[in-house]
């Protein structure tokens, strides 16, 4: 995949190339950026064309292709049982030589003094081998070293005298080469998962473990934790204070979130496979393989008060110190947590199939269950809960949330289902939404309802009038979306391949690129993104900033929300206006200005009047820039000759495309190749466009001489001339 990251809070697929078979485990970009290496798993080493994203070539390597590093005119590919040496610079690529290994999964090379070294991370007992390629047929391994945990992956000093090994469960490893034949380590950092891939970039190591993303200073030793970035598989998230406590498969994750745009990893509690987290005064409690507790005090060092028996639990919810889990095994587990440290079960009532989900109101509990729809549950004797209800739901029922007087059922095939439990033992369909939505869990705040979605990632709808939800919005992620929790402004949303996100909430308008009321406060964009907003009230104003750096059209395309009439307008930095769109109705906006002059030009979108806003409505704004096409190719004056008033007439031929051609630039001095030509004439045009060339007439030139000429085409529209 070839991603655009010119602005990186905002990247966008740019490309993209499938192989017919294999998986592509890593890449290497060739120095011009021409070519991508790919090692391709069992289909050996692809060579891709970037600028296409089409295979140019390939060659199938014996074993499995972990890894690939480009030097020269060679690629050594870790592939699996051997280091294989390949020639890049014929197409397709030649089989050099090998050497055996036990399971090559990480390869680097570098040139030492007159030497190639190559260093690879090998999964067994030889962990790092060094071995110099000098000789490309003929490579020579000069010494290894048995690093702690399994070698996944290397990167070595730009002088070529220290290694750093991601060592799986050992972590960063680091080791000195400087003597080959006797590499030493000398220091290491035990990182929080399975370290599995590394690169240095300058003083610091970025390290990829099955958890996280770390950041190490590698000038000191041992190494010093710069920061982190979280990631994974995450089930369940819940937050109190500045902290979220985040459910993954090896644990319970607690994260720093004082500035939720840059959220840091503190530490990990150890559990096995926690689906569900809730945190209530200072306790945080998570179901799962066992129901848990934990007193988190202080937030960095939780301790674990309570872990009882097996349930299997998938959610749980709390009131007046009792806690109530759903567990595949028996449906509903009842806990007295009136004092955590000795937590006990008082209760357990079968469902008729498997409890996902619950949610409290007043004395019911309100069960999902997948297979039998809504259980009603009277729990106004905790020790004594019974099944007083049952509704049918339409789809597969997994996740539900009371707001106010309504019960908010996510269903696996078939959205979301609202019922009025005005009578809570009575539940009372009212509307649903999203047969497309396959939901696993709701939560609603503020007026809209934000809904985690397996296919879609996360949707979000306007429930104003619960008879009559209307989407508003959604965000697709990574991988199946499954839980959400709301705090604070910020919806927090947990990930079943893509980890935890971080939405802000602000009211039932939320525009994400506010403030932009004015020029000044004008949000930066780039030319083809896609950016959804909202005009919120009468006097909102978006004004958006697109920078270019060499002339072009300048374009936007805007697309207002149904029923609404938005008006589109271009401005220069002097805040002059441009160019304008005021087509009536709710019909789309559309605008194009070509200048000369790079800098920066500001968009506007507003509402046609007061009456025109909505702050639940996104509209959509294309911006775009494409450059002016400049003149590729120099002119040829074929002939030189004069008038009848002898004035010189140059008769020139032009291969360039006439797109890129506005006129002519003729240079003319007196005496030949001086250091600089003097501009005679600028963007002239033809002087007899009804013959085939192109003929200048240099009036005045019978004054006397001699003179010499350049001409050069150009694109007046973007100041670009030719050779």
């Amino acid at each position: 995949v070839k991603v655009d990251v010119s602005n990186p809070a905002s990247p966008s697929v740019a490309g993209t190339y499938k192989a017919a078979s294999g998986d592509a485990w890593d890449v290497f970009l060739s120095p011009d950026g021409t070519k991508a290496y790919v090692a391709n798993g069992s289909s050996g080493l692809q060579v891709v064309d970037t600028a296409t994203m089409t295979g140019s070539t390939s060659y199938d390597t014996p074993g499995s292709a972990y890894d690939v590093f480009v030097l020269g005119n060679y690629a050594y590919v870790a592939d699996n049982g051997t280091l294989q040496i390949l020639d890049v610079s014929v197409s397709p690529p030649t089989f050099v030589s090998s050497l055996p290994a036990t399971v090559a999964r990480g390869v680097w090379a570098a040139t030492v003094g007159a030497n190639t070294r190559v260093f690879v991370a090998d999964t067994g007992t030889a962990g790092l081998r060094i071995i110099d390629a000098t000789t490309p047929a003929s490579p020579v391994q000069l010494g290894n070293l048995a690093v702690t945990g399994n070698a996944y992956d290397v990167s070595v000093s730009d002088d070529g005298t220290v290694a750093y090994v991601a060592a799986y469960s050992g972590g960063l490893r680091v080791v000195d080469v400087s003597d080959p034949a006797s590499p030493t380590e000398t220091t290491s950092y035990d990182t929080p998962g399975a370290a599995k891939g590394l690169l240095r970039v300058g003083s610091e190591v970025f390290v990829a473990d099955d958890s996280s993303l770390q950041i190490l200073d590698v000038s000191s030793a041992p190494p010093a934790f710069v920061a982190d970035y979280a990631c994974g598989p995450v089930g369940d998230v819940a937050v109190a204070g500045h902290y979220a406590y985040v459910a993954e498969s090896k644990g319970i994750s607690v994260i720093d979130i004082a500035t939720p745009a840059r959220p840091r990893w503190i530490m990990r509690e150890a559990q096995s496979n926690p689906q569900a987290v809730v945190v209530s005064g200072n306790y945080l409690y998570s179901a799962g393989v066992s129901f848990t507790i934990d007193d988190i005090s202080d937030p960095a060092s939780p301790v674990q008060v309570h872990s009882s028996t097996a349930v299997g639990g998938s959610d749980l919810a709390l009131a007046g110190g009792v806690a109530y889990v759903t567990g595949t095994a028996a449906g509903l587990y009842v806990y007295d947590i009136s004092t955590p440290a000795s937590a006990s079960r008082i209760a357990t009532l079968d469902t008729p199939g498997f409890a996902r989900a619950v949610a409290l109101s007043g004395s019911i509990a309100y069960v999902a269950d997948d297979s039998e729809g809504l259980q009603v549950v009277d729990v106004s004797t905790p020790a004594s809960p019974s099944i007083i209800g049952t509704v049918a739901t339409a789809g597969s029922a997994k996740g539900l949330t009371v707001s106010d007087r309504y019960l908010y059922v996510a269903e696996n095939d078939a959205g979301i289902e609202i019922y009025d439990i005005s009578v809570p033992e009575y539940p009372l369909w009212v509307g649903m939404y999203g047969a497309a939505y396959y939901a696993n869990d709701v939560v609603v705040a503020g007026g809209l309802c934000y809904v985690a979605d397996s296919s879609q990632g996360m949707g979000v709808l306007d429930i104003s009038d619960p008879w009559a939800p209307v989407e508003v919005g959604y965000y697709d992620t990574d991988g199946s979306a499954l839980n959400l929790s709301y705090s604070d402004g910020y919806v927090y949303f947990a990930d079943g391949a893509g980890g935890a996100y971080i939405f802000h909430y602000s009211g039932a308008c939320y525009d994400p690129y506010e403030a932009n009321d004015s020029l000044a406060a004008a949000y930066p964009v780039v030319s083809g993104a896609l950016y959804d907003s909202k005009i919120c009230t009468a006097g909102d104003y978006d004004y958006y900033a697109l920078t270019i750096t060499q002339g072009g059209t300048i374009g936007a395309a805007m697309h207002p929300p149904a029923g609404f009439d938005y008006d589109l307008f271009l401005y220069s930095s002097a805040g002059t206006l441009l160019a304008h769109s005021m087509t009536a109705g709710d019909a789309a906006e559309s605008l194009a200005y070509t200048t000369a002059a790079a800098g920066t030009y500001y968009l506007l979108v507003r509402g046609h009047d007061g009456t025109q806003f909505s702050g639940t409505r996104f509209y959509s704004l294309v911006p775009s820039f494409t450059a002016c096409a400049a003149p590729a190719h120099a002119l040829i004056i074929y002939m030189g000759r004069k008038d009848a008033n002898d004035d010189v007439i140059l008769d020139i031929l032009d291969p360039n495309q006439p797109a890129a051609v506005t006129g002519y630039n003729i240079y003319r001095d007196t005496v030949p190749n001086p250091a600089t030509w003097t501009l005679h004439a600028a963007n002239v045009a033809d002087a007899d466009e009804g013959t085939a060339n192109v003929q200048y007439i240099d009036l005045g030139s019978n004054a006397g001489g001699p003179y010499y000429y350049v001409a050069r085409a150009v694109n007046a529209d973007c100041g670009a001339e030719g050779p």
